[in-house]
């Protein structure tokens, strides 16, 4: 919690604004200096040097809570903890919907909808109850994609009988946007979170998307760098949902991730491949045939969610949609501390985001099928592109 800003630690206000007249805005500036240099430094008594370092320690080293008191905090949140989601299959899976506290990423390819269940959620956290929450939400766009439009049109289809003008005019109100164009102004929205969401109620916090920047900014070369980044600001972010109990809903982009043609996948091989071999006859074993990937077309390659794995140890629940054909997509829960690895199957229309019916398929996550990401590209045919190139869908 080195990253952790003085001015959320109770300190009086004009210690703090002494701490960061000389640049020290987080615990881990303050920790870097002994007590002396502190005193040199500050200009302040022993005694006030100590109850500052005393204040550091109690965020720094944590303190242990019993689960019967984390379960009991998480439960005065709603009637069960979560944020729901309205769809009937998917909130059954969930326990309830996306849980208070914690970080859900929601991965996949272009026009998959992951803008649209930013704004579905963005509506049911705006809404006045027992429809929503009736609080805010802050909406951290950095691909320029907000549409207050279409948050409108969404209640108006999904709610038309039970909400006047004035109703939706409110809950349009209560939704906040950022517009960020840099890792910069990233951070300097992410230092101003806590106020907002003191001054607004804010429950929902929405970050569309967490890859966009990163992977504009940093290439390659800088993975390492970006990385830091990226473990510095979810550290604050995850701490403001638990402290707050706010859910954190962060889309995520995929990344193409080259693989070997003439690999096997150990679930492709034969079990029985060897029983035929003549070891008696002194003859070597014929060469076994090495399969084909079960993917087809331009380039042999797994479509993945991309910021690599250090990323995926930051979310709570990871959420993978992907396409089916070109208009039905499956969304499914690859990790989660209460879910199984399941997966259901939607559609979008004016209404937002509609599952197509009350099935669920529980999945192997750890399969070669469910490590690829299925996009639109997979089911374009010449006919649709024009171009006379054939793309072949995965083998289902």
């Amino acid at each position: 919690m080195g990253s952790y800003k003085i001015r959320r630690l109770n300190l009086p206000q004009n210690i703090v604004e002494i701490l960061e007249k000389k640049n020290l805005h987080s615990c881990k500036d303050v920790l870097q200096f002994t007590k002396l240099e502190l005193q040199l430094m500050l200009g302040l008594s022993r005694n006030k040097i100590e109850n500052i370092l005393q204040e550091i320690s109690k965020k720094c080293i944590s303190t242990p809570q019993t689960a019967y008191d984390i379960f009991k905090d998480r439960g005065l949140l709603t009637a069960n903890g979560f944020l729901p989601l309205c769809l009937h299959s998917l909130d059954l899976l969930l326990q309830g919907g996306l849980p208070f506290g914690s970080i859900t990423e929601l991965t996949g390819p272009p026009g998959v909808g992951k803008t649209q269940f930013c704004f579905m959620l963005s509506v049911l956290a705006s809404l006045p109850p027992p429809h929503g929450l009736g609080t805010g939400v802050i909406y951290i766009d950095t691909e320029s994609t907000f549409c207050a439009q279409r948050l409108q049109n969404m209640v108006q289809k999904k709610f038309s009988q039970k909400f006047k003008q004035e109703n939706i005019i409110q809950s349009l109100q209560r939704v906040l946007i950022h517009k960020i164009i840099s890792i910069t102004v990233l951070k300097e929205v992410i230092c101003q979170l806590e106020k907002e969401i003191i001054r607004n109620n804010v429950k929902l916090i929405i970050i569309d998307s967490i890859a966009s920047l990163m992977r504009k900014e940093f290439g390659i070369d800088s993975i390492l760098e970006r990385n830091k980044i990226l473990m510095e600001q979810t550290a604050v972010i995850k701490d403001l949902a638990q402290t707050y109990n706010v859910v954190v809903f962060m889309t995520n982009q995929i990344a193409s991730h080259l693989i070997d043609p003439n690999s096997v996948h150990p679930e492709d091989e034969d079990e029985d491949v060897n029983n035929h071999t003549d070891f008696g006859s002194g003859r070597p074993p014929a060469p076994v045939p090495k399969k084909k990937p079960k993917i087809e077309g331009m380039d042999a390659d797994h479509m993945i969610p991309a910021l690599g794995n250090t990323w995926s140890h930051c979310v709570n629940t990871r959420l993978v949609a992907q396409f089916l054909d070109p208009s039905v997509r499956q969304l499914t829960i690859v990790k989660s501390p209460v879910a199984p690895n399941a997966a259901v199957r939607y559609t979008i229309n004016e209404s937002g985001i509609v599952l197509t019916d009350d099935d669920i398929e529980f999945v192997n996550v750890s399969s070669r099928h469910y490590q690829n990401i299925l996009t639109k590209n997979n089911f374009l045919t010449p006919e649709v592109t024009g171009t006379g190139v054939v793309f072949t869908a995965t083998t289902m």
